[in-house]
């Protein structure tokens, strides 16, 4: 008697048979754990391929909403020096206060 014999359950073996195109259940349960760790090495290996480029998106994200920002800044700075009333000659007149 092996393991398959006695407590695996059939639909597993025949679910194994499917995938592998075996036809003994010892050789299909094999190739069926083979392929399922396999995939998931791949699957592990995407993960973290996944994790990485979606902090490099984080990144980008805040390098744009940085530029936009200084880009503003700049705007408003070019705004402000372009005024001519905010660098009159002439100083405001402020009345001088008594002691």
């Amino acid at each position: 008697m092996t393991l398959f014999d006695k407590e695996f359950p059939d639909s597993l073996v025949e679910r194994c048979k499917r995938i592998t195109h075996e036809k003994t259940a010892t050789k299909a349960v094999k190739e069926a754990l083979e392929l399922l760790f396999r995939n998931n090495e791949t699957l592990t290996g995407m993960r973290q391929k996944l994790a990485a480029a979606e902090e490099a998106n984080r990144r980008l994200i805040a390098a744009i909403e940085a530029q936009k920002s200084a880009e503003k800044q700049i705007a408003e700075a070019l705004k402000f020096a372009k005024d001519p009333a905010k660098f009159s000659l002439e100083p405001e007149y402020r009345p001088l206060k008594r002691f």
